[in-house]
């Protein structure tokens, strides 16, 4: 792959995938790591595809790219955005590209020698920071994948798994948990002081990301809120079923349980999310 020295502009183009989470803090980082040579420099973000303004949109635009230590700097369409832009044109049109795919942040991590990492603005660690020292206990953030069908196969959290270990692990009082990430909450679900809602509390997206890249540790599904992991210093271990995207995996993972980049005690698992292996996994982050 060949890198631009010094990209004028990032594109997050929307005629490729729906605007998503975790295509946006792939691009973030992406971006971060293209700009760590220029300290301060804005992250100049095109826009491509017309997708119509939405309350949601703006959210998570804001939450994503806004809270970056590179102030935001929106250039209007992508499609009018030169040949040096990031990802390249040639890539973003190859019919192959996904926004979603570690593939490119591999090749930077081999190219620069840097693990991606998350840089958030001062003011967010700051806050990140005081919900944490709030707590008596060492803050392990949970992420359970809900989606509308909560099927297993697309790695989704399962009640009759996660539910009972949440209760006993917080009942246990070892760790405060924290669960993070808005998806709907499992059915039979109770928030209590050592299991805290980020949502429920108010938390911001913004600062339930930058909580995770503070935390003690991450554990959960895999899906857009677990980038905020992988792309920090936080030991985690993340689930994802083995028929969940399992061609993009056997490119991104291969056979092994880690990222190509991922750092001390950070477990990509390729696994049904079963209590006992939900067990096994935090026994690892926190022994």
């Amino acid at each position: 792959m060949s890198l631009p020295p010094s990209p004028s502009h990032f594109i997050w183009d929307h005629t490729l995938a729906a605007p998503s989470l975790g295509g946006a803090l792939t691009l973030r980082m992406e971006a971060e790591t293209l700009l760590s040579c220029t300290p301060g420099a804005p992250l100049r973000l095109c826009e491509r595809g017309g997708v119509a303004e939405t309350p949601a949109l703006t959210r998570l635009r804001n939450a994503v790219f806004g809270s970056s230590v590179h102030p935001l700097l929106r250039c209007g369409n992508g499609d009018a955005c030169g040949e040096d832009g990031w990802p390249p044109r040639q890539q973003r049109e190859s019919g192959e590209f996904s926004p979603h795919s570690t593939e490119r942040l591999a090749e930077l991590y081999r190219e620069r020698s840097g693990p991606p990492v998350l840089a958030w603005s001062p003011a967010l660690v700051r806050q990140a920071d005081d919900i944490i020292a709030s707590c008596d206990r060492p803050v392990v953030c949970i992420h359970l994948r809900n989606t509308a069908a909560g099927l297993a196969e697309e790695s989704c959290a399962q009640p009759g798994s996660w539910l009972p270990w949440l209760e006993h692990t917080a009942r246990e009082g070892r760790v405060s948990l924290v669960l993070v990430g808005d998806d709907p909450l499992l059915p039979g679900f109770r928030a209590t002081p050592r299991l805290l809602h980020a949502s429920g509390e108010g938390f911001p997206l913004e600062l339930q990301l930058a909580l995770v890249s503070r935390a003690r540790a991450f554990l959960g599904m895999a899906s857009g809120v677990c980038c905020a992991a992988m792309f920090s210093t936080t030991p985690y271990v993340i689930f994802k079923h083995p028929r969940h995207h399992s061609e993009a995996m056997r490119r991104e993972v291969g056979g092994g349980a880690r990222l190509p980049f991922a750092g001390p005690n950070q477990h990509f698992w390729q696994r049904e999310a079963g209590r006992d292996e939900i067990s096994k996994a935090f026994s690892l982050l926190i022994p």
